[in-house]
């Protein structure tokens, strides 16, 4: 298979792509002239790119780009705020922290051609790909987060594995691995797909293992540059690659595994939506989408096991594993994005149901609205 798409479908996915970003910046602007953001009465300029740019986590990523790391700004990783740097040198500032409006192009097109190694029939691709962008935290796509960059660099790295092209799967794994904690899976997948395959199926595992072990040595070394980088950065600047744990601590996010934790873990996340409901506290948006999202996860997941390659079903269950792992479902609604290839082979067969694929539309993207109207009034919602 390789890297194929018709004129006629790259002029459908910038169609789809131009429309979503028209709608959501024009609702955004709609807001803001009505007195229903945070600081009203921008310029159609500051709605499009400031707005979205100094938004919660996108401050966080221009004063790493700007200003270099402070505590706990460590749990953030580097290759963002470095791609936003460099972008500086050659172009307006608005533009570099924008930059994730280009990538979800380049997303959109990758996620097209994933497909076809999920044996989804063409005619299907499109409508998969606005049901996947009318999901409620798609707009994080599009606004100064890592997310984009993260799906873009994996789907980026799962073609190269797919075609075996072992050296340049891996390269993108050690780029997935300066983007997020989670892009260590990407390597581990390689790495193990590789020995499989030079061992012929684990059959042959000490002749041909002694044979490629340089080999081996150096794809893994690769698959994870990027974090080994990034913490002996923290340990040349800060002292200690520990620091990064203290960090994500800060956040509200460390590693549990006992009874003790699980069962703390699923109270502390069942008895405050008790609470918000009787208080009608807008929390309850982001709490009910993290644990639904979480179970439709589960739901694609058993769906697509052994009906999708196995190397892209691992990855997606990696972006589900390590994000609870730390203990939370804390912004689940928007990380579970991470493992799109089981959304979209789940999309794949509602799309099949007119009635049901247009009414599930409008309804995720009235969430999606409804989110963008509360990520702009301050209000926590991924």
């Amino acid at each position: 298979m390789g890297l194929k798409i018709d004129r006629k479908k790259i002029k459908e996915i910038i169609i789809v792509w131009a429309l979503y970003l028209i709608i959501i910046n024009g609702y955004l602007l709609i807001l803001d002239r009505l007195g229903h953001t945070d600081v009203k009465n921008h310029s159609i300029k500051e709605v499009c790119f400031a707005l979205w740019g100094w938004a919660w986590d996108g401050m966080h990523y221009i004063k790493i780009a700007t200003q270099g790391y402070e505590f706990p700004l460590q749990a953030f990783f580097p290759l963002y705020p470095m791609i936003i740097r460099v972008l500086d040198y050659v172009f307006p500032f608005t533009l570099s922290y924008r930059i994730n409006i280009l990538i979800l192009l380049g997303l959109l097109a990758g996620a097209y051609v994933l497909m076809d190694y999920m044996k989804i029939e063409v005619k299907k691709r499109i409508p998969i790909l606005i049901m996947f962008l009318s999901f409620p935290s798609a707009f994080f796509l599009q606004a100064n987060y890592v997310d984009a960059l993260y799906i873009f660099i994996s789907l980026v790295g799962l073609y190269f594995l797919l075609n075996k092209r072992y050296l340049y799967a891996a390269v993108m794994a050690g780029l997935l691995s300066a983007v997020k904690v989670s892009g260590i899976s990407l390597g581990i997948i390689i790495i193990f797909d590789y020995t499989y395959n030079v061992s012929n199926g684990f059959k042959e595992i000490p002749v041909n293992i002694k044979k490629h072990v340089f080999s081996i040595i150096a794809t893994s070394i690769l698959s994870f540059s990027g974090i080994l980088l990034y913490f002996l950065y923290l340990q040349n600047n800060f002292g200690s690659y520990n620091i990064f744990f203290e960090a994500q601590e800060k956040w509200g996010r460390e590693i549990v595994g006992t009874g003790k934790d699980i069962k703390a873990f699923i109270i502390g996340f069942i008895a405050p939506i008790i609470k918000a409901v009787r208080n009608g506290d807008t929390t309850i948006y982001r709490r009910i989408h993290e644990i639904l999202f979480f179970l439709v996860s589960l739901l694609c997941l058993r769906y697509s096991y052994r009906k999708i390659p196995y190397t892209i079903w691992l990855f997606s269950l990696a972006q589900i594993i390590i994000p609870i792992s730390s203990g939370t479902f804390l912004s689940f609604n928007r990380l579970a994005l991470l493992a799109y290839p089981i959304f979209l082979f789940g999309i794949s067969k509602i799309a099949e149901k007119t009635y049901l694929y247009w009414s599930l539309i409008i309804i995720l993207f009235l969430s999606q609205l409804l989110g963008i109207y509360l990520f702009f009034n301050n209000v926590f919602v991924g």
